[in-house]
C-alpha cells in the first residue's frame, strides 16, 4: 500500500513533526518559534500543492536513477530537499512567499551545469528564479551553501548568498531578501 504523502513527507523531513494532533498540542513561547511553525507550516502547504499539482506518482525509479546519473557525472550529491523535489515532481515551481521558484527538469539538470561550469566551477544550479538567475549550491565546500547566480555571465563575484542549509534557503526565499547577502568563499 502507498504511503499518504504527508507520511513520506514525515520519513523525508523528521525535523519537524507535521501531525494535526502535535500541533494542536504545541504552545509556542515567544514570537520567534511562532514565525519559525508559519514558515514551516506555510512551507509545507507550498511542497504539497506542487506535488498535488504535478504529480507523477511516487519517486519513480527512472527519475531517481536519471538523478543519480546526473549526480555522477557532477560528482555531487544534491541536498535531501532538492533531491525529493526533482525525483517526485514534474518541475515544481510557483511563489514561496515573496520568490518565485521554478525546479528544472532531471534531464535539464546537466545542460544547465555545463553551461555554467567555465564560468563558476562548482556551482550547481537546480532550480531558477524566472527572472534571469539560477537557484544552486556551491558544491566546493565541505557543507554545501544555497547561492543565487545570473545564468548569463556566472561567475562567482555576482553570487547571493541563500543559506547555510535547506531551512535557511527557504527562510530567505520567504522574505524575499535574495539580494541582501554577496557571496564570498573565503579560504
Amino acid at each position: 500500500m502507498r504511503a499518504s504523502l504527508k507520511t513520506r513527507l514525515d520519513r523525508k523531513f523528521p525535523v519537524t513533526p507535521f501531525s494535526t494532533d502535535y500541533r494542536k498540542q504545541q504552545h509556542f513561547r515567544g514570537e520567534s518559534q511562532a514565525l519559525q511553525w508559519r514558515y514551516t507550516e506555510q512551507a509545507m502547504d507550498i511542497l504539497q500543492g506542487w506535488l498535488a499539482i504535478a504529480r507523477k506518482g511516487d519517486s519513480s525509479p527512472d527519475a531517481e536513477s536519471r538523478l543519480r546519473a546526473v549526480e555522477s557525472t557532477m560528482g555531487f550529491r544534491f541536498p535531501d530537499p532538492v533531491r525529493f523535489l526533482l525525483t517526485t515532481a514534474d518541475r515544481p515551481e510557483g511563489f514561496v512567499g515573496e520568490s518565485y521558484i521554478a525546479f528544472f527538469a532531471v534531464d535539464d539538470l546537466a545542460q544547465c551545469l555545463a553551461d555554467v561550469q567555465r564560468a563558476a566551477p562548482g556551482f550547481i544550479p537546480f532550480a531558477s528564479n524566472g527572472g534571469g538567475e539560477w537557484y544552486g549550491v556551491d558544491s566546493r565546500l565541505n557543507t554545501p551553501a544555497f547561492v543565487l547566480l545570473p545564468a548569463i555571465g556566472a561567475e562567482w563575484s555576482a553570487a547571493m548568498f541563500l543559506g547555510s542549509g535547506w531551512e535557511e534557503f527557504w527562510k530567505t526565499l520567504q522574505r524575499g531578501d535574495l539580494f541582501e547577502r554577496s557571496y564570498q568563499v573565503t579560504s
